[in-house]
């Protein structure tokens, strides 16, 4: 069964995500940011990543960053509700998969996931 860590500081976000891919059998882990995730991940590895990028402690960028650099190349999806090119030209510079903007449908969550687990 494929792994999936949801990081974001959204309680309510870290919910709908793990309901809509349990649904299809998928285990997920659970951090409330990048600090607690890159924690979590020295512990435990996973197939996919969905990280936020605004975060309190520790923002989905410069998670993305520490995990480049000490080698992980697990695939990132990014979430975010900012659209801004900007924001977007730096998360792919670190090597993030692709992106959902939020507020997303549950549709394009699945086969975002799906295609980034293949």
């Amino acid at each position: 069964m494929p792994r999936v860590m949801t990081i974001d500081d959204s309680k309510a976000v870290r919910s709908i995500i793990s309901k809509q891919l349990s649904g299809i059998g998928v285990d997920i882990e659970e951090a409330e940011d990048g600090e607690q995730g890159l924690a979590k991940l020295e512990d435990i590895s996973v197939d996919l990543i969905l990280l936020d990028v605004t975060m309190p402690v520790m923002d989905g960028p410069t998670m993305l960053g520490k995990l480049r650099e000490r080698g992980d190349k697990t695939p990132v999806v990014m979430l975010t509700s900012e659209s801004k090119k900007s924001i977007i030209a730096e998360v792919l510079k670190h090597g993030v998969d692709d992106y959902i903007l939020k507020p997303f449908k549950p549709e394009e969550l699945l086969v975002k996931v799906r295609t980034a687990l293949k």
